[in-house]
């Protein structure tokens, strides 16, 4: 028996009208699917093409929830977390422990290939949980940080959010006046539960840090009906934001230490003809020097010795420091795991800690000038 469609008429109220008597449509053909390919290289995760098994062992791929709407994402950073966490020497670092104590040196984080890797693991996630092709949509990269109005603008920290700024990444950076910041996840956690409660503005919030503070912010979050996913790394992260019984995770931690070999570069030469490795042989040469001197030595020594000292490259160390770094200040305030800057008015005083030894201090007064040793233990900027 063949359908019937029944239609308003005029005349009679309703009208009968047979399917054979609708105009003929032919059948769409298919449109053409653009792919635009990711600028950097795959963080080994799966793509959505492999087998992967569900909970119960059969596979997935006859089962995928495709949707045209991507998974919409905001990435919300705790930067002074991130900044201690990679460059604060922790116990059991991983980064020291994979490449070596003068690593900052070496090698250097591409913070702008954290989106992507953020993206491409809650992509196998959701496809493994819930068979979902879904596209995972890095909507925004929000930083929170802060830093005192007298920090180098050299300095790994200002350099490291220079560089996330460049990644087109939100950074909002607070001036400290005191020892401790303040406001800083107040304002991260206001943010989160802010733009939970913005129509689309994202379906799950990723937080990078692990600071069990954000707790109750990612619980409310997910009362609102969004998801939660925690970015951290395994010796910095609270065990309270890993426990089921906490309920303020939708996914399984996203761990950067996994991913190492995707995040950390060995750095580009900085001079042409200049080999990689420079930059450790320079740190070498100034330490073996400080430990030569006691531990101590005038800016105007150091130089001396640097203008003398020949590097594997041929030139003097000196020459190479200061095209590479812009002088000795600059050198020591960019790294500050090695040097410590000591901030009053009429003294700069540097201390290092030498690769398996104890820290050894390095006073520099006026501008060139020499001064007797002085030891502090404030924390790094």
């Amino acid at each position: 028996m063949s359908a019937m469609l029944l239609l308003p008429c005029v005349a009679c109220g309703w009208a009968v009208l047979s399917p054979s008597a609708l105009p003929h449509t032919a059948p769409r053909s298919p449109q053409p699917v653009a792919v635009i390919s990711s600028p950097f290289p795959s963080p080994g995760l799966p793509s959505p093409h492999q087998q992967l098994q569900s909970a119960t062992g059969h596979p997935l791929s006859e089962a995928y929830q495709s949707s045209p709407w991507p998974y919409r994402v905001m990435i919300f950073i705790d930067g002074s977390w991130l900044y201690y966490s990679i460059y604060g020497r922790r116990p059991e670092c991983p980064l020291t422990r994979q490449y070596g104590e003068g690593w900052t040196v070496s090698h250097t984080v591409a913070f702008d290939r954290l989106p992507h890797l953020i993206s491409q693991h809650l992509h196998k996630q959701l496809l493994k949980q819930h068979g979902s092709q879904r596209f995972v949509e890095v909507a925004r990269t929000i930083v929170f940080t802060s830093a005192r109005a007298d920090t180098h603008k050299l300095s790994r920290r200002m350099q490291m959010f220079q560089q996330m700024a460049q990644s087109n990444f939100e950074v909002h950076m607070r001036t400290t006046t005191g020892i401790q910041e303040k406001c800083i996840d107040i304002q991260l956690a206001v943010d989160m539960m802010h733009y939970a409660n913005v129509p689309g503005a994202y379906d799950c919030a990723v937080l990078l840090s692990g600071d069990k503070d954000f707790m109750p912010a990612m619980s409310r979050i997910r009362q609102s009906g969004k998801a939660v996913a925690l970015c951290s790394m395994r010796n910095c992260c609270s065990q309270d934001m890993l426990s089921p019984s906490a309920h303020v995770r939708d996914f399984e931690p996203i761990w950067l230490d996994d991913y190492l070999d995707y995040l950390v570069l060995p750095t580009a030469n900085l001079a042409p003809g200049v080999p990689a490795s420079t930059r450790a042989e320079l740190l070498r040469v100034v330490t073996d020097y400080l430990r030569e001197q006691g531990g101590s030595a005038s800016s105007r020594n150091i130089g001396r010795y640097l203008q003398a000292h020949r590097m594997s490259s041929g030139e003097d160390g000196l020459s190479q420091l200061k095209q590479k770094h812009n002088g000795l200040r600059a050198y020591f305030s960019g790294l500050p795991g090695h040097f410590r800057h000591d901030r009053r008015p009429t003294v700069r005083a540097w201390l290092t800690r030498i690769p398996g030894g104890s820290r050894l201090p390095c006073e520099c007064r006026g501008g060139a000038g020499g001064g007797e040793a002085h030891r502090r233990e404030d924390r790094p900027q």
